[in-house]
C-alpha cells in the first residue's frame, strides 16, 4: 500500500470513528439524564422521615416530577427546534446536573422536591431533542428510536438498583451513587458540547405547545394507556408487597416494570410500528389481567409475573413502536412532535394512578383496578367505533 492509501485510510477509519463518537454520546446523554430519575426511590422514606405527613411528602415528590416535566412540554414543546437539538440537550443535562447539586447540598424532603422538579424539566428537554438528535447525526429514524428507548428505558429502571446496592454497602443519606451520576452527568454535557451543531430555526416561536396531529395522535394515546398500567403497577405493588411481608422485593418490581422493556430493543428495528403497539396492547391487556388476580388472591408470584408482562409491553413494545411511528410521520418539527408524544406519555404516567387510588379507599384495590380496565377498554372501543364510522362516512 502506498503512502497515499495509506493515508486516506487513516482520514476514512478517524471519520468512521467521528461519525460513530456523536450517537454513542447522544445515547449516553440519555442514559444518564434517565438513569437520575429513580435515583434517590431509595431513601424517598428517610428523607420523609421528618416531615409532617411522611406519606403525603412521598407522594408530592412524585408530583413534582410530574409537574415539572408536564410544565416544560406544555411550554417549551418548540425548544428544540428554536435553540437546535444540540442546545437543548445540553440544557436538558444542565438540569440534570443542578438536581444532583441539590439533593447533595440538602439531602432533605425540602431538597427532594426541588430536584424532582429539576429532574423532570431534564427528562422533558433531553428525551425529545436526544432523539431528535440521534437523526441529525445520520441515524436512521428506526434506528434512533430503538437506541433511544433502549437508553431511556434501562436508565429509569437502573437508578434505583443503582442506590440501593451503595447503600449496602454504607448507609447514607447521600450515597456515592449520587456523586457517580453527577460526574457522569458533566463528563456527558462536555462530551455533547463538542458535537456538531444542529439545526435552528430562528423563526420559530421560544414558547410552542408540544403538536399532536392525525398521524401522531394514536401512537400517543397507545403510550398513554401503556404507561399509565406502569404508574399503576409503581403506585400500588410495593405497598401490597409489603402487606405480604415481601417489601424487600419493591426494587425488584421497579425494575421489573421498566428495565426489562430494554430487550425487546435487542431485537431487530421496527418496520410496522402498528405492530408493535398491537403487541403492546395484547400484553398490557395480560399484565392487568395479572395484577388483578395478584391482588385478588395476594400472590407475589402473580404480581412479579404482571409486571414483567407490563415491562415488555409498556417500555419495550409500545414505547418503542410508539416512537418508531411518530418519527416516521413527522419529518419536520420532530422536537416538537417528540414532545407531544412524551406529553401524552407521562399525562398517563401520573393521572390514572391517583384517579386508581382514590377509587381504591371506596372500593379495595382488586376492584379499583377492575373498574379501570373497564373504562379503558370502553373508550377504546368507542373510539374504534367512531372512527370506523367517520372514516365509512368520509369515503362515501
Amino acid at each position: 500500500m502506498s503512502r497515499d492509501e495509506s493515508r486516506l485510510s487513516q482520514l476514512g477509519e478517524s471519520s468512521a470513528r467521528r461519525s460513530q463518537f456523536g450517537p454513542v454520546t447522544v445515547v449516553a446523554s440519555l442514559f444518564v439524564a434517565t438513569l437520575a430519575v429513580n435515583l434517590q426511590v431509595p431513601l424517598y422514606a428517610a428523607y420523609a422521615d421528618t416531615a409532617a405527613h411522611r406519606q403525603g411528602a412521598i407522594s408530592l415528590a412524585f408530583a413534582s416530577y410530574v409537574a415539572g416535566l408536564l410544565l416544560v412540554l406544555v411550554l417549551f414543546g418548540g425548544v428544540a427546534d428554536r435553540l437546535g437539538s444540540k442546545r437543548a440537550l445540553l440544557l436538558g443535562l444542565a438540569c440534570a446536573f443542578a438536581a444532583h447539586s441539590v439533593i447533595i447540598w440538602e439531602p432533605t424532603i425540602r431538597g427532594l422536591l426541588r430536584t424532582r422538579v429539576l429532574q423532570g424539566g431534564s427528562i422533558a428537554l433531553s428525551l425529545a431533542a436526544g432523539t431528535a438528535y440521534l437523526v441529525e447525526l445520520g441515524t436512521n429514524p428506526r434506528r434512533a428510536a430503538r437506541l433511544s428507548s433502549g437508553a431511556v428505558t434501562l436508565g429509569l429502571g437502573s437508578g434505583g438498583p443503582l442506590t440501593s446496592a451503595f447503600l449496602a454497602q454504607r448507609r447514607s443519606l447521600v450515597p456515592g451513587s449520587y456523586f457517580a451520576v453527577a460526574l457522569a452527568t458533566f463528563a456527558c454535557w462536555c462530551a455533547v458540547a463538542f458535537l456538531q451543531a444542529s439545526r435552528v430555526d430562528r423563526k420559530a416561536p421560544f414558547i410552542r405547545i408540544p403538536h399532536i396531529s392525525k398521524q401522531t395522535f394514536p401512537f400517543g394515546i397507545a403510550l398513554f394507556l401503556s404507561w399509565s398500567l406502569t404508574g399503576i403497577i409503581l403506585a400500588t405493588v410495593p405497598a401490597q408487597l409489603s402487606l405480604m411481608g415481601q417489601g424487600r422485593w419493591s426494587g425488584a418490581i421497579v425494575f421489573a416494570a421498566i428495565a426489562v422493556g430494554a430487550l425487546v430493543q435487542l431485537g431487530a428495528e421496527v418496520q410496522e410500528p402498528r405492530r408493535f403497539l398491537l403487541m403492546g396492547y395484547v400484553l398490557g391487556a395480560a399484565a392487568m389481567v395479572l395484577l388483578i388476580a395478584g391482588v385478588h388472591l395476594h400472590s407475589a408470584a402473580l404480581l412479579f409475573i404482571a409486571a414483567i408482562c407490563s415491562g415488555f409491553g409498556s417500555f419495550g413494545f409500545t414505547y418503542l413502536g410508539g416512537l418508531t411511528g411518530t418519527l416516521l410521520a413527522c419529518r419536520v418539527e420532530r422536537g416538537r412532535a417528540l414532545s407531544g408524544y412524551y406529553l401524552l406519555g407521562y399525562l398517563g404516567f401520573g393521572l390514572p394512578c391517583v384517579a386508581v387510588g382514590y377509587v381504591s379507599e371506596a372500593w379495595g384495590l382488586a376492584y379499583a383496578l377492575g373498574a379501570y380496565s373497564l373504562a379503558v377498554a370502553i373508550a377504546v372501543a368507542s373510539w374504534r367505533a367512531i372512527r370506523a364510522t367517520f372514516w365509512r362516512h368520509a369515503s362515501t
